[in-house]
């Protein structure tokens, strides 16, 4: 017998089709609703931006869902010059909170990342609505305000908001361990770890060039580490004379980097076989974290969205970051090659990989599959709400 969709979800990051470049819950959220797609009856969106169009969600989650008007994204505009800091609020609230009261489902869920508005918003549409609500958080909070510049005074108000929001939650999801422990320290609650969700394609079968690739954006939390690699580079190159080149598939490298050396490339890539290809054909995936004491928050909680296609398609992985990064204690944790934390081991690394480069991918592959598959996901989220 199917069992009757049972979960409202909210999302104010669309879960966007795979098809197209993106990052953050843009991605993230899809293989984790697709995952537990037959339980959904409707995923409420409330688009963060202009950019977002209907038809860019995923076409496996599309019919399900309902879409708050564009020109919504245009409160989050005025407000800061001309609309008070909540206005959209009682607005959504309304709406949102109509549908879902509506809705066969009887439970609220939100993939809500690290903005406490967000979770305010969810908060108020459960109790608009007269269900649970249960949410999956990515960063830390009072981390990510201080970065865009809050006061102490706004961080301590907002925490405390946020700590009655989430002690009224009936569950919490957090993206790794260390991220949960850091929610139950700071909010007396008790969140269940929700690893994000992938499931590759077959991999495939291309010649290895002289290439190490990054993906996605560059900003603070691998801007130190990815100069290192430059410089590692450069001197590999200058010892070596090959044409060891770096690909970066964002333009925000130059804005987080400034000018870069020729060997340095800056080029999209659209779709996900040309992206599984491109991986496959480098060196290695380069997966930093910044070595600057104040961001260890975040190093040590944070797990990028970019390790997954780079252990369903990389021929090597090299973590360059921290000890007590996320990346560096799963990769020692679970064997996996290769972790470094100094220059001169990272252009021994390189050298290594120019005479005889490895194929570790079947390690990759096999941890992948044992703690990010769609069913491990599916299992914690419909266990601990009660719905399995």
């Amino acid at each position: 017998m199917t069992s009757k969709p049972s979960l409202f979800v909210y999302a104010e990051s669309p879960p966007l089709d795979e098809g197209i470049a993106t990052h953050g819950l843009y991605r993230a959220a899809t293989p984790i609703l697709n995952a537990i797609r037959d339980r959904i009856a409707t995923i409420a969106l409330y688009p963060m931006d202009r950019r977002y169009r209907l038809p860019q969600v995923a076409s496996s989650l599309r019919p399900r869902c309902r879409s708050l008007p564009l020109p919504f994204t245009l409160f989050r505009t005025l407000r800061r010059r001309f609309l008070p800091a909540d206005f959209e609020n009682p607005l959504v609230t309304t709406i949102v909170g109509g549908w879902a009261h509506r809705s066969p489902a009887s439970h609220l869920f939100a993939l809500e990342g690290s903005d406490p508005e967000v979770l305010a918003r969810l908060d108020r549409i459960a109790a608009k609505a007269g269900k649970d609500f249960s949410v999956y958080l990515v960063d830390d909070f009072e981390w990510t305000m201080r970065l865009n510049g809050k006061s102490e005074a706004e961080i301590a108000r907002v925490s405390a908001q946020m700590r009655l929001s989430l002690r009224r939650a009936a569950h919490t999801f957090a993206i790794t361990d260390e991220l949960g422990q850091l929610l139950e320290s700071q909010f007396g609650i008790a969140p269940v770890t929700l690893p994000l969700v992938f499931e590759p394609q077959p991999r495939p079968v291309v010649p290895v060039k002289d290439q190490i690739i990054f993906l996605g954006s560059v900003n603070f939390l691998y801007a130190d580490a990815l100069r290192t690699l430059i410089d590692a580079i450069t001197q590999v190159r200058a010892a070596t004379g090959r044409d060891l080149t770096l690909r970066f598939t964002s333009a925000s490298a130059v804005e987080a980097l400034g000018p870069l050396p020729g060997f340095v490339t800056i080029a999209r890539i659209e779709g996900a076989q040309a992206l599984a290809r491109e991986i496959a054909a480098s060196l290695f995936a380069f997966l930093p974290y910044s070595f600057d004491e104040k961001l260890k928050t975040m190093v040590t909680t944070s797990f990028p969205s970019k390790s997954m296609e780079y252990f369903a398609y990389a021929r090597s992985i090299v973590v360059h970051a921290p000890e007590y990064s996320n990346s560096s204690r799963l990769f020692v944790r679970h064997h996996l090659p290769t972790v470094t934390a100094s220059q001169q081991d990272l252009r021994q690394i390189i050298e290594a990989h120019l005479i005889s480069p490895p194929d570790h991918n079947g390690l990759y592959r096999g941890y992948l599959e044992r703690f990010h598959a769609p069913a491990a996901a599916r299992n914690v989220i419909l266990n601990t709400l009660g719905l399995g």
